[in-house]
């Protein structure tokens, strides 16, 4: 299969996981206990003027709970009988088979009355559907969005308590009038930290104009937005192929996000070309290309033990080739521990407490003894501690026997060995019950 080709299928189903993992997590560290959205959406005044709750005036209608939407006919159906959309949006959401849902929620939502998108936002979120079916409330928000986005965003503003509908809509907005998406989205942000609105803006932008998202990005101070605002503009650069890929990485300004960008940029090419991509990196030297060269090893080692370990040895730049060793030790370990320990002996100078981490967890199946004993290399002490007790908890869960054999010949941290001693308690404790 041709390379850009391959390249691009996997971008787009990254992109399609990676977008929904990462507003998942955007919404997770919005304020305790709050579902994507969550809002008390009372009286107050936005800020662009217009009063929250019933006195909206000729927009409350959009802001209608479930219960003030009239039933209407289906339009352009959705597969189902015609009805009250409400009632047609929760039957497709309950419907079991994905791809059928998902083909039918498309057509159900190309077929909305305009009139009747904002009631049917505040009833999906009403009935506590937003946090399992992401990828359908964007799809709802963005066809608002079409309509009449500014609706949409004072809805968003007055009802919900975290980026994620804003930026869906004005993901949209930006596809057809960047420079009101833009507008709204500086008029509404204060304050010295990020702007989380730019991230929508960006990502409605970055297929049609990839240098004036790159700008905006550049202009977003070191944040998790900043951060989302990469992921979004890479994926465009990504599609065009490696070179434009690349060439992109190297050309961002700031030095922290440009070693950002190299290192998932490399995370990417090397699923295709882990060679080439180490290639890059070796001609590229800095933060980002030590950060992403053990990824890359444990790709080509993945692929080819040996030609993984012919190239560690030819790197010369000790930083490039410890991060090497780290990427080949994972993949290693747990095919053949032995080896892979013989690897690292051979090579005591490059070896970090990151490596030993690699080894511990990846050979931890194949010969859990050994990986214990090397927990002792880890120089950091609260990494090292922290390590063993994560180790013991899991080894005790699998092979009680095994791990308290292990341990009571082994020379351990005193504050080691009583969370051993209390964790073999509650286990016995609970065995017995």
């Amino acid at each position: 299969m041709d390379q850009k080709f391959t390249l691009i299928a996997a971008v787009a189903a990254c992109s399609v996981a990676g977008f929904m993992v990462g507003r998942i997590g955007s919404e997770s560290s919005q304020g305790a206990a709050k579902s994507p959205d969550s809002g008390s959406g009372t009286g107050g005044v936005n800020k662009r003027g217009a009063m929250s709750g019933s006195n909206l005036g000729p927009r409350a209608s959009i802001q209608s709970s479930a219960r003030d939407v009239s039933p209407r006919g289906q339009r352009g159906g959705s597969g189902l009988s015609e009805g009250d959309p409400v009632a047609l949006m929760e039957s497709i959401i309950n419907n079991p088979d994905p791809l059928e849902r998902a083909e039918q929620w498309l057509r159900f939502v190309k077929g909305l009355d305009p009139v009747d998108i904002g009631g049917l936002v505040a009833s999906f979120r009403g009935k506590g559907l937003a946090s399992a079916n992401l990828s359908e409330y964007s799809m709802l928000l963005s066809t608002w969005a079409k309509h009449d986005p500014l609706a949409a965003l004072d809805y968003a503003s007055e009802n919900t308590g975290s980026p994620f509908a804003r930026q869906a809509i004005l993901t949209t907005w930006a596809t057809t009038d960047p420079i009101a998406a833009m507008r709204w989205a500086e008029d509404n942000h204060e304050g010295n930290e990020a702007n989380p609105w730019l991230v929508g803006v960006i990502r409605g932008i970055a297929a049609s104009d990839p240098e004036r998202a790159t700008q905006l990005m550049n202009s977003m101070p070191y944040s998790r937005e900043r951060g989302d605002a990469l992921s979004a503009v890479m994926g465009h650069y990504l599609k065009q192929g490696p070179d434009a890929a690349r060439a992109w990485a190297l050309g961002i300004e700031d030095e922290r996000l440009r070693a950002g960008a190299v290192s998932r940029i490399a995370a990417n090419l090397a699923r295709i070309d882990p060679k080439g991509t180490a290639d890059w990196l070796l001609a590229n030297p800095g933060e980002g290309a030590s950060r992403a060269m053990d990824d890359v090893m444990e790709r080509m080692a993945e692929q080819d033990t040996q030609a993984a370990l012919s190239y560690f040895q030819s790197i010369n730049d000790p930083a490039l080739k410890s991060s090497a060793l780290e990427g080949i030790t994972d993949q290693l370990a747990a095919k053949d521990p032995q080896a892979s320990l013989a690897l690292m002996d051979a090579n005591t100078e490059l070896v970090t407490d990151d490596v030993v981490q690699e080894f511990v967890w990846s050979a931890r199946r194949e010969d859990p003894a050994l990986a214990a004993n090397n927990i002792a290399r880890i120089q950091d002490a609260g990494d090292r501690n922290r390590t063993y007790r994560r180790y013991m908890w899991g080894w005790m869960r699998d092979d009680m026997d095994g791990a308290m054999n292990w341990a009571n010949q082994t020379e351990l941290p005193d504050d080691v060995r009583r969370t051993v001693n209390s964790i073999a308690e509650r286990m016995r404790n609970d065995n017995e019950r």
